[in-house]
């Protein structure tokens, strides 16, 4: 497990943390006595915070897991990517307190990693509490991931760094993680990926509207009108993709139409709506409301 000590060492060592970052972009500028002193408090400051990440105290754990963009801004890019987030992505086994409070301040770390080209690596600790028992910090590590691929810059990034965690979590022996899965496959279609990762996605997402357990179900019925919505092959001119997925869809319509859990029925007409609304693809009369009203 990586050290906050570690932090805390180079924090004291090096005289500013901030600087080595600087120099670098040659930005760094000699200040005066009454700087260099403010200087040396704020890193105290930081340092105190980043020894409060592990403290045995779970209000200082939390307080200083809130200041985690402050840390951030203090280590640099380099050593938040480096040291920070492994921490982060090791620390799932913590209290819900400070689960919740870091949950809140991962999606807010992507201008501290060192931009889109890099925000990737935030995704490593959001899947990891995209798994935890707590349900609140689930739907949370949800909006992170969401807010760390929209961020994400280059063409392949979301086909090379968020296809793989919804991959892992669709698969993932315990159900939290295959309900977290859920909400993630429409940003994922939205970018337009490459037919192969649509399809794999497809095959993945039918897979949890038939899960075994009926919470994963009851979240998958909750995002099908979205990734209807999202999904290039609805919108194909080629007539094999487009009746492949309008044949995946209405089938999966059907089989959350006809659930026997009632939490997952309850999604029927708002499905409805949202199949309805695609009508290039679907025919009201003909393809929903026969499930609707069976």
């Amino acid at each position: 497990r990586a050290s906050m000590a570690t932090f805390a060492r180079g924090l004291k060592s090096n005289g500013s943390v901030r600087a080595e970052e600087e120099e670098d972009e040659g930005r760094l500028q000699c200040g005066s006595l009454e700087e260099s002193s403010s200087s040396s408090c704020e890193l105290a400051e930081i340092a105190v915070l980043i020894d409060q990440l592990k403290d045995e105290s779970i209000g200082l754990r939390v307080g200083a897991t809130r200041q985690l963009c402050k840390i951030a801004s203090a280590l640099g890019p380099r050593r938040v990517r480096e040291e920070l987030v492994p921490f982060l992505s090791e620390s799932s086994d913590e209290g819900d307190e400070v689960l919740l409070a870091m949950v809140d301040e991962v999606g807010k770390l992507t201008s501290f990693v060192g931009g889109g080209a890099y925000a990737h690596v935030l995704l490593e600790p959001v899947e990891a509490l995209a798994t935890v028992e707590e349900s609140a910090v689930r739907e949370k590590a949800v909006e992170a991931a969401i807010a760390v691929a929209e961020a994400m810059t280059g063409p392949d990034a979301v086909a090379q760094h968020l296809v793989p965690v919804i991959r892992r979590l669709s698969t993932h022996d315990w159900f939290t993680g295959r309900m977290s899965a859920c909400g993630l496959f429409a940003t994922a279609l939205a970018s337009r990926l490459a037919r192969p990762a649509r399809r794999e996605l497809g095959a993945l997402y039918s897979r949890l509207c038939r899960d075994d357990t009926p919470m994963v179900r009851r979240v998958a019925a909750f995002s099908l009108s979205a990734v209807v919505a999202a999904d290039a092959d609805l919108d194909s001119e080629d007539e094999v993709v487009l009746d492949e997925a309008r044949e995946r869809y209405l089938s999966l319509f059907r089989s959350l139409a006809e659930d026997d859990q009632d939490s997952v029925r309850l999604q029927t007409i708002e499905n409805c709506v949202g199949l309805a609304a695609r009508r290039d693809a679907f025919a009201a009369e003909h393809d929903v409301l026969p499930i609707v009203l069976a």
